[in-house]
Protein backbone atom coordinates (compact mmCIF):
# COMPACT_ATOMS: atom_id res chain seq x y z
CA UNK A 1 0.00 0.00 0.00
CA UNK A 2 1.20 3.58 -0.95
CA UNK A 3 1.97 5.41 1.67
CA UNK A 4 2.46 9.42 2.20
CA UNK A 5 6.30 10.47 2.34
CA UNK A 6 5.60 13.13 4.90
CA UNK A 7 3.49 11.59 6.52
CA UNK A 8 5.14 9.01 9.81
CA UNK A 9 5.88 5.27 8.62
CA UNK A 10 2.83 3.54 10.87
CA UNK A 11 0.05 6.03 8.54
CA UNK A 12 -1.27 4.83 6.18
CA UNK A 13 -2.89 6.27 3.42
CA UNK A 14 -6.40 4.04 4.30
CA UNK A 15 -5.82 5.50 7.67
CA UNK A 16 -5.62 9.08 7.09
CA UNK A 17 -8.66 8.38 4.40
CA UNK A 18 -10.64 7.37 6.68
CA UNK A 19 -9.70 10.23 9.16
CA UNK A 20 -10.89 12.65 6.85
CA UNK A 21 -14.17 10.66 5.59
CA UNK A 22 -15.34 10.35 9.22
CA UNK A 23 -14.58 14.27 9.65
CA UNK A 24 -16.23 14.95 6.43
CA UNK A 25 -19.46 12.94 7.38
CA UNK A 26 -19.90 14.70 10.59
CA UNK A 27 -19.26 18.33 9.58
CA UNK A 28 -21.94 17.95 6.63
CA UNK A 29 -25.52 19.46 7.32
CA UNK A 30 -28.38 16.76 7.03
CA UNK A 31 -30.58 16.75 5.16
CA UNK A 32 -33.28 17.73 8.55
CA UNK A 33 -30.44 20.42 9.15
CA UNK A 34 -30.53 21.75 5.75
CA UNK A 35 -34.58 22.02 5.62
CA UNK A 36 -34.87 23.90 9.14
CA UNK A 37 -32.10 26.73 8.68
CA UNK A 38 -33.50 27.13 5.37
CA UNK A 39 -37.24 27.61 6.80
CA UNK A 40 -35.42 30.38 9.58
CA UNK A 41 -34.13 31.98 6.11
CA UNK A 42 -37.66 31.58 4.45
CA UNK A 43 -39.12 33.41 8.33
CA UNK A 44 -35.84 35.90 8.11
CA UNK A 45 -36.71 36.91 4.38
CA UNK A 46 -40.49 37.72 4.99
CA UNK A 47 -39.43 39.74 7.82
CA UNK A 48 -37.45 42.17 5.69
CA UNK A 49 -40.47 42.30 2.56
CA UNK A 50 -42.74 43.31 5.36
CA UNK A 51 -40.00 45.86 6.89
CA UNK A 52 -38.97 47.25 3.83
CA UNK A 53 -42.90 47.77 2.04
CA UNK A 54 -42.79 51.04 4.17
CA UNK A 55 -40.00 52.81 3.46
CA UNK A 56 -38.78 55.39 0.92
CA UNK A 57 -35.49 53.90 -0.29
CA UNK A 58 -35.74 50.29 -0.62
CA UNK A 59 -32.66 47.98 -0.20
CA UNK A 60 -32.22 45.17 -2.17
CA UNK A 61 -32.06 42.30 0.44
CA UNK A 62 -29.24 39.35 -0.20
CA UNK A 63 -28.21 36.08 1.79
CA UNK A 64 -24.41 35.99 2.11
CA UNK A 65 -21.65 34.40 3.92
CA UNK A 66 -21.49 30.40 4.74
CA UNK A 67 -24.78 29.55 4.73
CA UNK A 68 -25.31 31.17 0.80
CA UNK A 69 -21.68 29.32 -0.08
CA UNK A 70 -22.76 26.31 1.55
CA UNK A 71 -19.36 25.80 3.32
CA UNK A 72 -21.37 26.12 6.96
CA UNK A 73 -20.91 23.97 9.88
CA UNK A 74 -23.91 22.23 11.57
CA UNK A 75 -23.34 23.17 14.55
CA UNK A 76 -22.36 26.40 14.01
CA UNK A 77 -24.64 27.99 11.41
CA UNK A 78 -25.32 31.79 10.98
CA UNK A 79 -26.76 33.30 8.22
CA UNK A 80 -25.78 36.75 6.87
CA UNK A 81 -28.33 38.89 5.39
CA UNK A 82 -26.81 42.52 3.62
CA UNK A 83 -28.92 45.12 3.04
CA UNK A 84 -27.60 46.54 -0.28
CA UNK A 85 -28.02 50.54 -0.64
CA UNK A 86 -27.61 52.86 -3.62
CA UNK A 87 -24.37 54.54 -3.33
CA UNK A 88 -26.44 57.94 -3.53
CA UNK A 89 -27.61 57.29 -0.34
CA UNK A 90 -25.42 59.05 2.30
CA UNK A 91 -23.18 57.27 4.61
CA UNK A 92 -24.78 58.50 8.21
CA UNK A 93 -28.58 57.98 6.60
CA UNK A 94 -27.28 54.54 5.02
CA UNK A 95 -26.37 53.25 8.44
CA UNK A 96 -29.19 54.82 10.42
CA UNK A 97 -31.39 53.30 7.51
CA UNK A 98 -30.09 49.70 7.80
CA UNK A 99 -30.02 49.30 11.09
CA UNK A 100 -33.50 50.66 11.87
CA UNK A 101 -34.47 48.21 9.00
CA UNK A 102 -32.86 45.13 10.00
CA UNK A 103 -34.57 45.87 13.72
CA UNK A 104 -38.21 46.42 12.43
CA UNK A 105 -37.07 43.07 10.63
CA UNK A 106 -35.98 41.15 13.17
CA UNK A 107 -38.63 42.67 16.00
CA UNK A 108 -39.62 39.17 17.19
CA UNK A 109 -36.48 38.23 17.64
CA UNK A 110 -34.72 40.74 20.53
CA UNK A 111 -32.72 42.35 17.68
CA UNK A 112 -29.32 43.33 19.31
CA UNK A 113 -27.05 45.94 18.29
CA UNK A 114 -23.30 44.73 17.14
CA UNK A 115 -20.31 46.38 16.06
CA UNK A 116 -17.22 45.05 14.22
CA UNK A 117 -15.62 46.40 11.20
CA UNK A 118 -19.15 47.74 10.39
CA UNK A 119 -22.07 47.82 12.43
CA UNK A 120 -24.78 45.17 12.33
CA UNK A 121 -28.17 43.38 14.11
CA UNK A 122 -27.77 40.57 15.32
CA UNK A 123 -30.71 38.01 16.28
CA UNK A 124 -31.25 34.41 17.03
CA UNK A 125 -34.02 32.22 15.81
CA UNK A 126 -34.19 28.53 16.60
CA UNK A 127 -30.38 28.02 17.32
CA UNK A 128 -29.34 29.63 13.83
CA UNK A 129 -27.34 33.33 14.62
CA UNK A 130 -28.86 35.90 11.68
CA UNK A 131 -26.72 39.30 10.91
CA UNK A 132 -27.92 41.89 9.36
CA UNK A 133 -25.45 44.05 7.44
CA UNK A 134 -26.12 47.50 5.44
CA UNK A 135 -23.92 47.65 2.59
CA UNK A 136 -23.45 49.43 -0.31
CA UNK A 137 -24.48 47.88 -4.17
CA UNK A 138 -21.13 49.27 -5.98
CA UNK A 139 -19.30 47.38 -8.07
CA UNK A 140 -16.15 45.29 -7.33
CA UNK A 141 -13.24 48.45 -6.65
CA UNK A 142 -15.72 51.00 -5.37
CA UNK A 143 -16.23 49.83 -1.87
CA UNK A 144 -17.40 52.50 0.15
CA UNK A 145 -18.45 50.59 3.61
CA UNK A 146 -16.41 48.20 4.92
CA UNK A 147 -19.31 45.29 4.31
CA UNK A 148 -19.33 46.19 0.82
CA UNK A 149 -17.04 43.47 -0.20
CA UNK A 150 -19.10 40.49 1.30
CA UNK A 151 -21.97 39.93 -1.86
CA UNK A 152 -18.66 39.94 -4.23
CA UNK A 153 -17.12 37.63 -2.42
CA UNK A 154 -20.61 35.42 -2.07
CA UNK A 155 -20.76 35.39 -5.91
CA UNK A 156 -16.90 34.67 -6.07
CA UNK A 157 -17.62 31.55 -3.73
CA UNK A 158 -20.56 30.69 -5.92
CA UNK A 159 -18.73 30.30 -8.85
CA UNK A 160 -15.87 28.95 -7.98
CA UNK A 161 -16.61 26.46 -5.43
CA UNK A 162 -17.36 22.49 -6.05
CA UNK A 163 -18.79 20.03 -4.28
CA UNK A 164 -15.50 19.00 -3.50
CA UNK A 165 -14.09 22.48 -2.24
CA UNK A 166 -16.92 22.34 0.00
CA UNK A 167 -16.62 19.35 1.61
CA UNK A 168 -12.94 20.40 1.96
CA UNK A 169 -13.62 24.12 3.57
CA UNK A 170 -15.32 22.51 5.98
CA UNK A 171 -12.74 19.97 7.18
CA UNK A 172 -10.46 22.06 7.24
CA UNK A 173 -12.99 24.72 9.24
CA UNK A 174 -13.40 21.97 11.95
CA UNK A 175 -9.82 20.86 12.18
CA UNK A 176 -9.70 25.53 13.00
CA UNK A 177 -12.38 25.39 15.23
CA UNK A 178 -11.17 22.35 17.51
CA UNK A 179 -7.84 24.02 17.34
CA UNK A 180 -8.57 27.22 18.63
CA UNK A 181 -7.23 28.85 15.30
CA UNK A 182 -11.37 29.64 13.58
CA UNK A 183 -12.52 33.48 13.65
CA UNK A 184 -11.22 36.68 12.78
CA UNK A 185 -12.85 38.64 15.56
CA UNK A 186 -10.62 40.40 18.00
CA UNK A 187 -11.00 38.33 20.78
CA UNK A 188 -9.69 34.83 18.45
CA UNK A 189 -7.51 36.82 16.15
CA UNK A 190 -7.40 33.73 13.71
CA UNK A 191 -8.31 32.39 9.96
CA UNK A 192 -12.06 33.61 9.17
CA UNK A 193 -14.31 31.39 7.33
CA UNK A 194 -13.57 33.23 3.87
CA UNK A 195 -10.30 32.54 4.41
CA UNK A 196 -10.54 29.22 4.61
CA UNK A 197 -12.51 28.92 1.21
CA UNK A 198 -9.79 31.04 -0.09
CA UNK A 199 -7.06 28.45 1.07
CA UNK A 200 -8.81 25.65 -0.10
CA UNK A 201 -9.61 27.08 -3.38
CA UNK A 202 -5.88 27.58 -3.32
CA UNK A 203 -4.44 24.28 -2.63
CA UNK A 204 -7.92 22.17 -3.26
CA UNK A 205 -7.94 19.76 -0.05
CA UNK A 206 -7.25 19.91 3.25
CA UNK A 207 -4.04 17.49 3.60
CA UNK A 208 -2.75 19.39 0.65
CA UNK A 209 -3.10 22.93 2.79
CA UNK A 210 -1.34 20.92 5.79
CA UNK A 211 1.25 19.56 3.41
CA UNK A 212 1.67 23.27 2.51
CA UNK A 213 1.19 25.45 5.70
CA UNK A 214 3.81 22.88 7.27
CA UNK A 215 6.14 24.42 5.34
CA UNK A 216 5.18 28.01 4.81
CA UNK A 217 7.97 30.56 5.18
CA UNK A 218 8.12 34.28 6.60
CA UNK A 219 6.23 36.47 4.10
CA UNK A 220 4.33 33.50 2.64
CA UNK A 221 1.62 35.04 -0.67
CA UNK A 222 -1.55 32.99 -0.93
CA UNK A 223 -3.51 34.38 -4.13
CA UNK A 224 -6.15 32.86 -6.79
CA UNK A 225 -5.84 36.05 -9.03
CA UNK A 226 -1.94 36.74 -9.18
CA UNK A 227 -0.42 39.32 -8.05
CA UNK A 228 2.31 37.78 -5.85
CA UNK A 229 5.26 40.31 -6.22
CA UNK A 230 3.46 43.36 -5.86
CA UNK A 231 1.12 41.72 -2.65
CA UNK A 232 4.97 41.67 -1.28
CA UNK A 233 5.69 44.87 -1.16
CA UNK A 234 2.53 46.54 -0.43
CA UNK A 235 2.16 44.36 2.85
CA UNK A 236 6.05 43.85 3.17
CA UNK A 237 6.24 43.29 7.21
CA UNK A 238 3.61 40.52 7.03
CA UNK A 239 4.49 36.88 7.81
CA UNK A 240 1.42 35.93 5.95
CA UNK A 241 -0.54 37.24 3.11
CA UNK A 242 -3.77 36.08 1.98
CA UNK A 243 -5.07 38.51 -1.20
CA UNK A 244 -8.94 38.64 -1.20
CA UNK A 245 -9.55 37.67 -4.84
CA UNK A 246 -12.16 40.22 -4.55
CA UNK A 247 -9.83 42.68 -3.85
CA UNK A 248 -6.45 42.21 -4.03
CA UNK A 249 -5.07 44.83 -2.25
CA UNK A 250 -6.68 43.87 1.37
CA UNK A 251 -4.84 41.02 3.06
CA UNK A 252 -7.55 38.24 4.59
CA UNK A 253 -4.33 37.31 7.20
CA UNK A 254 -4.06 41.02 8.45
CA UNK A 255 -6.52 39.92 11.23
CA UNK A 256 -4.16 36.33 12.23
CA UNK A 257 -2.07 37.39 15.45
CA UNK A 258 1.54 35.96 14.79
CA UNK A 259 0.49 33.53 17.80
CA UNK A 260 -2.55 32.15 16.05
CA UNK A 261 -0.19 31.85 12.60
CA UNK A 262 2.69 30.33 14.34
CA UNK A 263 0.07 27.91 15.91
CA UNK A 264 -1.17 26.82 12.62
CA UNK A 265 2.04 25.91 11.52
CA UNK A 266 3.19 23.92 14.13
CA UNK A 267 0.10 22.19 13.97
CA UNK A 268 -0.25 21.25 10.37
CA UNK A 269 3.48 19.50 11.01
CA UNK A 270 2.09 18.28 14.00
CA UNK A 271 -0.92 16.22 12.15
CA UNK A 272 1.58 15.49 8.79
CA UNK A 273 3.64 13.53 11.82
CA UNK A 274 0.96 11.84 13.56
CA UNK A 275 -2.34 12.45 12.00
CA UNK A 276 -5.31 11.92 14.16
CA UNK A 277 -9.02 12.14 14.38
CA UNK A 278 -8.64 13.94 17.78
CA UNK A 279 -7.31 17.20 15.80
CA UNK A 280 -10.60 17.70 14.48
CA UNK A 281 -12.31 17.34 18.40
CA UNK A 282 -10.05 18.63 20.89
CA UNK A 283 -7.31 20.88 20.90
CA UNK A 284 -3.57 19.23 20.95
CA UNK A 285 -1.76 22.20 22.45
CA UNK A 286 -2.50 21.74 25.98
CA UNK A 287 -1.89 24.28 28.59
CA UNK A 288 0.82 23.94 31.60
CA UNK A 289 -1.90 22.88 33.97
CA UNK A 290 0.72 22.63 37.11
CA UNK A 291 2.93 25.56 36.25
CA UNK A 292 6.29 24.86 38.29
CA UNK A 293 7.49 27.29 41.25
CA UNK A 294 9.81 30.18 39.11
CA UNK A 295 6.57 30.68 36.74
CA UNK A 296 3.96 30.97 39.60
CA UNK A 297 6.56 33.22 41.60
CA UNK A 298 6.44 35.68 39.02
CA UNK A 299 3.27 35.65 37.88
CA UNK A 300 1.25 38.98 38.27
CA UNK A 301 -2.91 39.13 37.97
CA UNK A 302 -4.77 42.59 37.50
CA UNK A 303 -8.54 41.53 38.14
CA UNK A 304 -11.65 43.66 37.42
CA UNK A 305 -15.21 44.28 36.43
CA UNK A 306 -16.86 45.77 33.68
CA UNK A 307 -20.00 46.57 32.19
CA UNK A 308 -21.87 44.40 29.55
CA UNK A 309 -20.69 45.96 25.97
CA UNK A 310 -20.16 44.22 22.25
CA UNK A 311 -17.52 41.61 22.27
CA UNK A 312 -15.36 43.19 19.82
CA UNK A 313 -15.47 46.53 21.66
CA UNK A 314 -14.30 44.69 25.01
CA UNK A 315 -12.04 42.54 23.21
CA UNK A 316 -10.41 45.62 21.61
CA UNK A 317 -9.95 47.67 24.67
CA UNK A 318 -8.84 44.66 26.81
CA UNK A 319 -5.52 43.74 24.45
CA UNK A 320 -5.06 47.82 24.52
CA UNK A 321 -5.44 48.16 28.13
CA UNK A 322 -3.02 44.84 28.53
CA UNK A 323 -0.69 46.13 25.52
CA UNK A 324 -0.44 49.48 27.33
CA UNK A 325 0.17 47.45 31.18
CA UNK A 326 2.87 45.53 29.75
CA UNK A 327 4.86 48.71 27.93
CA UNK A 328 5.10 50.52 31.30
CA UNK A 329 5.99 47.69 33.44
CA UNK A 330 8.53 47.79 30.84
CA UNK A 331 9.85 51.54 31.28
CA UNK A 332 9.30 51.18 34.89
CA UNK A 333 12.14 48.54 34.94
CA UNK A 334 10.42 45.05 35.00
CA UNK A 335 10.95 42.50 31.95
CA UNK A 336 7.87 41.04 31.08
CA UNK A 337 7.58 37.61 29.40
CA UNK A 338 4.33 37.31 28.18
CA UNK A 339 0.62 38.70 29.00
CA UNK A 340 -2.90 36.63 28.43
CA UNK A 341 -6.56 38.21 29.13
CA UNK A 342 -9.96 36.57 29.83
CA UNK A 343 -13.29 38.03 29.92
CA UNK A 344 -17.08 36.76 30.36
CA UNK A 345 -20.50 37.75 32.22
CA UNK A 346 -18.57 40.99 33.36
CA UNK A 347 -15.38 39.81 35.05
CA UNK A 348 -12.42 40.77 33.60
CA UNK A 349 -8.25 39.83 34.19
CA UNK A 350 -4.96 40.62 32.54
CA UNK A 351 -2.01 38.54 33.50
CA UNK A 352 1.71 39.22 33.11
CA UNK A 353 4.79 37.17 33.45
CA UNK A 354 7.57 38.72 34.32
CA UNK A 355 11.30 37.79 34.96
CA UNK A 356 11.06 39.43 38.34
CA UNK A 357 8.63 40.95 40.55
CA UNK A 358 10.83 42.75 42.19
CA UNK A 359 11.97 45.94 40.70
CA UNK A 360 15.70 46.70 40.60
CA UNK A 361 17.15 49.56 43.10
CA UNK A 362 18.21 51.41 40.19
CA UNK A 363 16.37 52.41 37.62
CA UNK A 364 17.68 53.20 34.36
CA UNK A 365 16.24 54.74 31.08
CA UNK A 366 17.93 54.69 27.71
CA UNK A 367 16.80 57.73 25.51
CA UNK A 368 16.56 58.97 21.99
CA UNK A 369 19.26 59.74 19.30
CA UNK A 370 21.41 62.97 20.02
CA UNK A 371 20.18 64.38 16.67
CA UNK A 372 16.59 63.96 17.29
CA UNK A 373 16.69 68.08 19.29
CA UNK A 374 13.14 67.83 20.65
CA UNK A 375 12.86 64.31 21.37
CA UNK A 376 15.91 64.47 23.61
CA UNK A 377 14.99 67.87 25.21
CA UNK A 378 11.51 66.51 26.63
CA UNK A 379 13.37 63.25 27.77
CA UNK A 380 15.54 65.50 29.53
CA UNK A 381 13.02 67.66 31.27
CA UNK A 382 10.66 64.38 32.42
CA UNK A 383 14.29 62.71 33.68
CA UNK A 384 15.80 66.05 35.69
CA UNK A 385 12.39 65.46 37.64
CA UNK A 386 13.51 62.04 39.26
CA UNK A 387 16.93 61.40 37.77
CA UNK A 388 20.15 61.64 39.84
CA UNK A 389 22.42 61.99 36.65
CA UNK A 390 22.52 61.20 33.09
CA UNK A 391 25.77 60.56 30.37
CA UNK A 392 26.22 60.08 26.46
CA UNK A 393 25.81 56.77 25.68
CA UNK A 394 28.70 55.11 23.08
CA UNK A 395 25.54 55.07 20.33
CA UNK A 396 24.76 58.54 20.73
CA UNK A 397 22.13 58.04 22.85
CA UNK A 398 21.34 59.64 26.45
CA UNK A 399 21.30 57.64 29.46
CA UNK A 400 19.71 58.18 32.98
CA UNK A 401 19.68 56.55 36.21
CA UNK A 402 17.19 57.06 39.20
CA UNK A 403 16.35 55.18 42.35
CA UNK A 404 13.08 53.56 41.81
CA UNK A 405 10.15 55.09 43.48
CA UNK A 406 8.28 51.43 44.34
CA UNK A 407 9.89 48.36 44.84
CA UNK A 408 7.26 45.57 43.15
CA UNK A 409 5.38 44.70 40.26
CA UNK A 410 2.20 45.43 42.47
CA UNK A 411 3.46 48.37 43.67
CA UNK A 412 3.46 49.51 40.10
CA UNK A 413 0.06 48.25 39.13
CA UNK A 414 -1.62 50.44 41.99
CA UNK A 415 0.20 53.63 41.27
CA UNK A 416 -0.97 53.15 37.32
CA UNK A 417 -4.39 52.88 38.65
CA UNK A 418 -4.73 56.13 40.05
CA UNK A 419 -4.53 57.56 36.85
CA UNK A 420 -4.60 54.62 34.48
CA UNK A 421 -5.76 56.33 30.99
CA UNK A 422 -3.38 59.18 31.49
CA UNK A 423 -0.59 57.08 33.46
CA UNK A 424 -0.38 53.97 30.67
CA UNK A 425 -2.95 54.30 27.94
CA UNK A 426 -5.59 52.07 30.27
CA UNK A 427 -9.06 51.59 27.42
CA UNK A 428 -11.45 54.92 28.80
CA UNK A 429 -14.07 52.56 28.15
CA UNK A 430 -12.85 50.09 30.83
CA UNK A 431 -11.14 52.50 32.98
CA UNK A 432 -13.87 53.90 35.80
CA UNK A 433 -15.16 50.46 36.25
CA UNK A 434 -11.78 49.29 36.88
CA UNK A 435 -10.50 51.90 39.63
CA UNK A 436 -13.58 50.75 41.64
CA UNK A 437 -13.47 46.91 41.05
CA UNK A 438 -9.66 46.65 40.36
CA UNK A 439 -7.26 44.00 42.64
CA UNK A 440 -4.36 43.10 42.07
CA UNK A 441 -2.73 39.27 42.71
CA UNK A 442 0.90 38.30 42.83
CA UNK A 443 2.55 35.06 42.82
CA UNK A 444 0.65 31.97 44.27
CA UNK A 445 -1.66 34.11 45.78
CA UNK A 446 -2.98 34.90 41.91
CA UNK A 447 -3.05 30.99 41.51
CA UNK A 448 -4.95 30.20 44.26
CA UNK A 449 -7.81 32.74 42.81
CA UNK A 450 -11.27 30.35 41.82
CA UNK A 451 -12.73 33.06 39.63
CA UNK A 452 -12.99 31.43 36.06
CA UNK A 453 -11.98 34.38 33.94
CA UNK A 454 -8.59 34.69 36.99
CA UNK A 455 -8.06 31.07 35.94
CA UNK A 456 -8.34 30.90 32.00
CA UNK A 457 -6.00 34.20 31.82
CA UNK A 458 -3.22 32.25 34.03
CA UNK A 459 -4.30 28.56 32.00
CA UNK A 460 -2.73 30.47 29.25
CA UNK A 461 -0.12 32.39 30.77
CA UNK A 462 2.40 29.19 31.28
CA UNK A 463 2.04 28.17 28.00
CA UNK A 464 2.00 24.71 26.25
CA UNK A 465 2.95 21.28 27.61
CA UNK A 466 5.70 19.66 25.89
CA UNK A 467 4.27 16.26 24.00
Amino acid sequence: MRRYSHLSAEVTALSLEAILKRVAGEVTPSASRRRAVSSVLERVIAGFERATATVKVKPSIRVGGSFAHDTWLPTDTDVDVFMLYPKEVEREEFERSGLELAERALADHSPVRRYAEHPYIEARLDQVIVNAVPCYDVPRGGWLSAADRSPHHTSYMQAKLTEGHKAQVRILKQFMRAQGLYGAEIKVRGFSGYACEVLTLKYGTFLSFVTEAARWSRGQVVSLEGGEERASLLFRDAPLIILDPVDTTRNLASAVSPEKLGELIFLSRSFLASPSYSFFRERKLKPLDSPPRHIVDNTLLLRFDYRDKSEDILWGELWKTAEGLAKHLEKDGLHVLRYTISAREGRAAVAFLISSLDLPEVLYRRGPDIFMAEAVSNFMASAARCSDSWWMGDDLRVRTVARADAHTAVDLITKYMKNPVGTVGFARGLADDAISTYDVLAGPRAYSSRRATDREALGQLAGYRFG
